[in-house]
């Protein structure tokens, strides 16, 4: 009977060091203004600011006022920067389209 909580220990070790790893990946990724886009607004990129990982991540963007969110998945090498899309802003200076990461993992 006592054996199965010996279980417990390698378990709930394994479960903490994926909740950190997955934790690290989300914080080596920004979203930041990138210039304009030919059509007008601003663009926006992901960098990865990991200079040894790889990261898998799950991107959100939302349109304001359609209430409209699309899921995208980026994966992005050590230091790389991929643009995410381009955003126009209203007459009280709030942009239109945003991104949010929802998930990240290194791989």
């Amino acid at each position: 009977m006592r054996n199965w909580k010996l279980w417990l220990i390698p378990i709930a070790g394994l479960l903490l060091c994926a909740a950190s790893l997955t934790a690290g990946a989300k914080e080596d990724l920004s979203i930041t203004p990138a210039g304009s886009c030919s059509t007008g607004g601003t663009a926006f990129a992901i960098t990865n600011n990991s200079s040894t990982s790889s990261i898998h991540a799950t991107v959100a963007q939302i349109t304001l006022g359609q209430s409209t969110v699309t899921n995208v998945d980026v994966v992005l090498q050590p230091r790389q920067q991929q643009q995410l899309g381009c955003a126009t802003q209203n007459s009280s200076g709030r942009f239109l389209v945003r991104w949010q990461v929802q998930s990240a993992q290194y791989q």
